[in-house]
């Protein structure tokens, strides 16, 4: 299998996962929850799939439908929560991805546990509201 692994990895088009989803957690006495720290953001290097937070309430959800460049509303309009989107990305080789981002209000994105974004915008969702050039190194990240 690891041949075959290397061979889909020559293509220059990323391999990426399915879009996996969790939230609302919610920011304590009406704080803005962009920024607290919630326990996903606490363990960013460490993103388990199959954890809950919450006493169970919050569990991972995979969304396989949900196309990049497209807005769903599928996300909790709780105020002052926050969600969270995770995916894999792989490349062969070291190298730049730029990627836009929209959110419905404030936005962090973490490549690797590192924060490459932040945002706290007041505004409804829509492609492209914010871009930014991924530093991705070689293989599964």
């Amino acid at each position: 299998m690891a041949g075959d692994k290397n061979a889909a990895l020559t293509s220059a088009t990323p391999k990426l996962s399915e879009w996996s989803f969790i939230g609302p957690f919610i920011a304590p006495d009406g704080k803005n929850p962009l920024d607290e720290v919630h326990p996903v953001e606490k363990e960013p290097n460490q993103i388990e799939l199959t954890k809950k937070y919450n006493d169970g309430k919050l569990a991972w959800a995979t969304k396989p439908k949900w196309k990049d460049g497209v807005v769903y509303n599928e996300l909790p309009d709780t105020a002052n929560g926050a969600s969270y989107l995770y995916r894999t990305i792989e490349v062969a080789s070291a190298r730049p991805l730029p990627a836009s981002f929209g959110s419905d209000d404030g936005i962090k994105v973490w490549l690797n546990g590192k924060l490459v974004l932040t945002d706290n915008a007041a505004r409804g969702a829509a492609p492209d509201q914010n871009k930014v050039d991924l530093q991705l190194p070689g293989g599964d990240e």
